[in-house]
């Protein structure tokens, strides 16, 4: 059954975010909270040391030419490429190495 918030769940809600410091959200550790690489701009990273707005500047810019992510991995206005691989995509990663394996083994006995 789903459950209708009354005035008084608002009212906690808004309570419990006015108490949080400003840019922060529910569940945010400080461990994890990284701030945007670019100067001014205060939001929360998310993709190569980069908020999503800013992220989406420099994905324009490398696009149409006019730098690229070395050069603004050197400039300091990025972050190198972290590739964040789940559950399912590490098993799926090693079943095609079995795979590529057991092929090539095939290969070498022909």
């Amino acid at each position: 059954m789903i459950r209708k918030a009354n005035k008084t769940d608002r009212r906690a809600s808004a309570t419990s975010a006015a108490k949080r410091p400003a840019g922060r959200h529910r569940g945010a550790d400080d461990a994890d909270e990284q701030i945007c690489l670019t100067d001014d701009c205060g939001h929360k990273a998310s993709a190569r040391g980069l908020c999503p707005s800013c992220y989406q500047c420099a994905v324009k810019l490398v696009a149409a030419g006019k730098v690229s992510w070395q050069q603004l991995e050197d400039m300091g206005l990025a972050r190198p490429a972290v590739r964040v691989r789940g559950p399912f995509r590490q098993a799926l990663q090693a079943a095609m190495d079995v795979l590529q394996t057991d092929v090539r083994r095939e290969l070498v006995r022909k």
